[in-house]
């Protein structure tokens, strides 16, 4: 029988207080096994295991080890970090090292594919479907699927495919980040990550040149050229969010401020060609290698859905690592939900202003803020999407979510 796994609770925990030092309380587990089913209780801090020795012996299972407090982490690849307070050399080894005689050294690691779900019947086959063909080319790879309690077939869908991907049932719409987490703690601990929303089509070979660029140890996130369904170009590479853009965006729009090069849209068809180094990339197809799982840690659950991707991307860059755009990898997004959905629209909205907010003074969050008020009421006729966006950010709520709206894309 194919693998299940159970969390009926995992909480939205900060990740500085997750690694706070303190123990957690695990329940027992319903099987003996680590490959059989653990159901997590509701009164259980935090769903997923951070340190082995937190965990029941039975239940140990490769998870990695954060080595520290997010802000003492070494940096990536071969660097100069900061650990305890000392100043030390991170002799971190690169991938498929090489021994003296030529023959392999630590071999090819494995590939985990996670995919998070919420009720996404409609598109979680053709993912499946791509797979074999986007996935050629790597020798290991295990398949997750996370879905966060979907009230259609998505999970029936799931389990009956060829693919025969493992199933984690969250028991709850945990969000986005929670559900990497989730099937992160499954994974092996030395796996590279490719995580895909469910709307995404692989194309062939995608997988294996993406990793590729992970052979580099200062890259920490490879993404791929994303297409639209029409097979056109999609700007999926950001600029960091700042003063300038938010404003740009306002006044100019975001097609124009990104023509120009003024927005959080890049649209330089010269990145989108030849590739390179990029501060984020739109979080729906993702290659996160396992030096970067080991040293920037889990995802940020406090954001739900949305920028926990952009605040991902940024630990990474803040510890050495690079986010790298592969023009030679590509990938189909169906995508666009916010656009048509208001409460994503307002979530998103709401989440730009925390995440800025985290990084920024009262005064200029303030800014950023109204620069965001300022356009969506230039645009409040367009639609419901923006004036669910102008509540958020007049109010910072965001109304309930009608039932069955699926995960943003």
């Amino acid at each position: 029988m194919r693998n299940k796994f159970h969390v009926s609770q995992i909480a939205n925990t900060r990740f500085d207080a997750i690694e706070s030092g303190q123990r957690f309380h695990w329940p027992e587990s319903v099987r003996r096994s680590p490959e059989d089913i653990a159901i997590v209780s509701r009164s259980t801090p935090i769903g997923l295991c951070r340190r082995q020795s937190d965990m029941p012996s039975h239940l140990k299972c490769g998870c990695f080890n954060p080595p520290g407090p997010r802000d003492n982490r070494p940096s990536m690849g071969d660097t100069l970090g900061v650990v305890g307070g000392n100043r030390q050399r991170m002799n971190i080894p690169p991938r498929d090292q090489t021994r003296p005689d030529g023959s392999a050294g630590l071999g090819t690691p494995p590939l985990a594919v996670v995919v998070v779900t919420y009720n996404s019947a409609s598109v979680i086959s053709g993912l499946l479907d791509s797979l074999p063909a986007g996935l050629s080319g790597i020798p290991r790879v295990e398949v997750i699927i996370v879905d966060n309690d979907s009230k259609d077939r998505t999970v029936e869908l799931t389990e009956a495919h060829t693919v025969q991907p493992k199933v984690i049932r969250m028991g709850r719409n945990a969000g986005y980040a929670a559900g990497i987490n989730a099937a992160s703690f499954l994974a092996p601990s030395g796996a590279d990550l490719l995580i895909l929303n469910p709307d995404i089509r692989l194309r062939p070979g995608t997988a294996a040149t993406l990793r590729e660029r992970l052979r580099d140890g200062s890259v920490g996130v490879a993404v791929p050229k994303v297409l639209h369904e029409d097979g056109s170009l999609a700007h999926s590479v950001r600029r960091e969010p700042s003063m300038t853009t938010v404003w740009a965006d306002a006044l100019l729009g975001t097609r124009r401020a990104a023509r120009l090069g003024l927005g959080e849209i890049v649209a330089d068809r010269s990145i989108y060609e030849r590739g390179g180094s990029v501060q984020w990339a739109t979080g729906a197809i993702l290659m996160v290698s396992a030096r970067a799982r080991r040293i920037v840690g889990e995802w940020d659950e406090s954001f739900f859905l949305y920028s926990e991707e952009v605040d991902y991307l940024r630990r990474v860059r803040e510890r050495g690592g690079s986010v790298v755009y592969v023009p030679e990898a590509e990938a189909v997004h169906i995508g666009g939900d916010y656009q048509h959905n208001p409460y994503l629209s307002g979530l998103m909205t709401a989440n730009r202003i925390r995440y800025f907010r985290r990084h920024h003074g009262v005064l200029p969050t303030g800014m950023f803020r109204l620069g965001i008020i300022a356009g969506e009421t230039m645009r409040f006729a367009l639609g419901p999407g923006h004036r669910a966006a102008l509540r958020a950010a007049l109010t910072m709520r965001v109304p309930v979510p009608r039932q069955g709206a699926a995960l943003p894309s």
